[in-house]
């Protein structure tokens, strides 16, 4: 069964050539693994301590990371926003009513 699918997987072109561009991609990097590790080894021997290379998000709270101040201050302006325009929209139906039913009393004091 485990050579069945080997000799599928083997001969399908596009698994095949897929594999040998990986293969050489692999051993034509630009820096190999093992000069990168001296590399890194060598410079945190040299410096010790790497603070500069840790992430500013490692500092911050729960609240500021996930920007949950400025999403409350956003619900909270929108909310205020609605509540004015609600209450604007009722004052002028509160007018505009207002000046109907005048409208109307006086048309039927005419009649």
């Amino acid at each position: 069964m485990r050579k069945k699918v080997l000799t599928k997987f083997n001969l399908h072109f596009r698994y095949t050539e897929a594999a040998k561009l990986m293969g050489d991609m692999l051993r034509k990097q630009p820096i190999k693994p093992e000069e990168r590790l001296i590399k890194w080894s060598e410079f945190v021997a040299e410096f010790k301590t790497l603070d500069n290379l840790i992430p500013y998000g490692n500092q911050l709270n729960f609240i500021v990371y996930y920007c949950i101040d400025v999403i409350l201050f956003l619900a909270f302006m929108i909310v205020f926003v609605l509540s004015i325009i609600f209450c604007i929209s009722r004052c002028l139906l509160n007018f505009c009513c207002r000046k109907l039913k005048t409208l109307l009393s006086e048309k039927e004091k005419v009649n």
